[in-house]
């Protein structure tokens, strides 16, 4: 299980903390670092990262910080939000794309060279994972249009 969640974006300690949280249930630093054989110093930043994903939560209400774990499912959502997120910019860059080529020093001399037209006629998981790599591509598109 631990590979797959690092495949899904996890870094190794990511992915055994929330699973052992899973396992026990809200839980202390020290009964976290015990179970897992990390570091105390490692497991906050460990778990910071994790409450930022939405994955756990804290409560201080018993004047010690015990960490809870979120249903699984809030997976689905962060990747429904990130693969909305991705299509938004895919139709940005197309959009941008398209707006680009009417500039006036624009020449297009063949369909083939069609930027928008090759776009078009990759697979657009292709298209998501590249924007996924290499996020630089919407920011540079997204950079031409507020100029």
């Amino acid at each position: 299980m631990t590979e797959d969640l690092k495949k899904l974006g996890f870094s190794e300690k990511e992915a055994r903390v929330y699973l052992m949280l899973l396992r026990i249930g809200p839980s202390v630093v020290s009964s976290i670092a015990a179970r897992t054989d990390l570091k105390r110093v490692s497991l906050y930043s460990v778990l910071d990262s994790l409450q930022k994903r939405g994955l756990v939560s804290f409560d201080d209400s018993k004047g010690v910080r015990s960490y809870i774990p979120h249903d699984p499912e809030c997976l689905l959502y962060a990747f429904e939000k990130k693969s909305a997120e991705l299509k938004f910019q895919l139709d940005l860059a197309k959009d941008c794309i398209e707006r680009m080529q009417s500039f006036s020093g624009y020449k297009n001399n063949d369909d083939e060279s069609d930027l928008r037209v090759a776009l078009n006629d990759l697979p657009k998981d292709f298209l998501l994972d590249l924007l996924t790599k290499r996020p630089r591509i919407a920011s540079q598109l997204s950079y031409l249009i507020a100029k």
